[in-house]
């Protein structure tokens, strides 16, 4: 890993769950155990950012689908804009799913409903950005 840009850890329970994503393996589902992954990528890198981490040590682990968009790792929000039209995306999120599906299915219930954008103009992540090769990069998150 070239840098901790990737990096996510958050308290759960009496400990942490986190990790990296490995991107040299293929998008999509992979069940497949990797715990050196995380004593020889995720655990350096988190004890130099975090240095309290240093003691830390992998109790469990697990792996599950990790497909984000590769064109700038956002999601792709809107209709297929000169290509598509009739297509809606909702798509690319991958670890932020969950975190993002009701502000996501609001702003395409509002879209579809509304004919626009009515609580949060999120047109930025619209497939249009990709045919005029704009990408969005996330900055808040590290």
């Amino acid at each position: 890993m070239k840098s901790e840009s990737d990096l996510a850890i958050r308290p759960e329970g009496d400990g942490f769950v986190g990790g990296c994503p490995d991107w040299s393996q293929a998008a999509g589902w992979n069940s497949e155990l990797s715990p050196d992954w995380f004593n020889q990528v995720v655990w350096p890198a988190l004890a130099h950012r975090i240095p309290a981490m240093e003691t830390l040590r992998l109790e469990r682990s697990w792996r599950g689908h990790y497909a984000r968009s590769t064109f700038d790792l956002s999601p792709i929000i809107g209709r297929g804009e000169g290509a598509l039209e009739n297509v809606v995306f909702a798509t690319g999120f991958s670890g932020h799913g969950i975190m993002h599906a009701p502000a996501t299915g609001r702003a395409v219930a509002e879209l579809l409903c509304d004919g626009g954008y009515q609580t949060i103009d999120i047109s930025r992540f619209g497939y249009q950005r990709i045919a005029s090769e704009r990408p969005v990069r996330e900055v808040g998150i590290i």
